[in-house]
């Protein structure tokens, strides 16, 4: 294909990257890991992006018990708001927002969930160029 750089060349590379390189295809691929990470969230907790660190597109997960006004807001280093998504009221489960980082240049930025206008969890993540 055309991500040549995301082709594991020994089986141990492939097991360290399983998730990251699953998070690459469309539609509902998540390894048995993955899975498992998204049931053991608690409600209003977020997963680690996957993948990260990453170039091009991440996935942000994270866990409702109940129907929520949800919005999930992307900062730089030095706390500058670069994205925001408002998803509006979500249905209770694990549901994620897929975040593009055309644009941005190479960096670790953070991103927090916001539940019912209320900060919930927070973590960071890495863009590499």
């Amino acid at each position: 294909g055309n991500l040549t750089e995301h082709i594991p060349v020994l089986r141990l590379q492939f097991e360290q990257k399983r998730d990251d390189l699953l998070a690459l295809l469309p539609g509902d691929q998540l390894s048995e890991t993955m899975k498992e990470n998204i049931n053991s969230l608690k409600t209003g907790e977020l997963l680690q992006n996957v993948p990260n660190p990453f170039n091009g597109s991440t996935q942000i997960w994270y866990k409702l018990n109940e129907e929520s006004n949800v919005s999930v807001k992307v900062y730089d280093y030095t706390g500058k708001e670069i994205r925001t998504f408002n998803k509006g009221m979500v249905d209770k489960g694990a549901h994620f927002v897929e975040f593009n980082s055309a644009g941005l240049p190479t960096g670790i930025y953070f991103y927090n969930l916001e539940i019912d206008g209320k900060l919930s969890d927070a973590k960071k993540m890495t863009v590499v160029r």
